[in-house]
């Protein structure tokens, strides 16, 4: 997985983009882990009538140099 995302911050990065903005259930504590660990911050969280628990939103701030 950490491959899938070195190649997607790649991919921004040649496009230009400044960040990398990610979501995960908030009951998917394997995701959150995840996203924490390859550099993610949470930024948001939303709650829908229709799921049990939030969501979070995750971002990255891409360096270009």
């Amino acid at each position: 997985m950490a491959s899938s995302f070195f190649c997607m911050r790649r991919g921004a990065e040649s496009l230009g983009y400044t960040s990398i903005r990610l979501d995960s259930y908030t009951a998917n504590p394997a995701a959150i882990k995840m996203y924490e660990r390859t550099g993610y911050h949470v930024v948001g969280e939303i709650h829908y009538s229709f799921r049990k628990f939030p969501y979070q939103f995750f971002e990255k701030i891409l360096v270009h140099s």
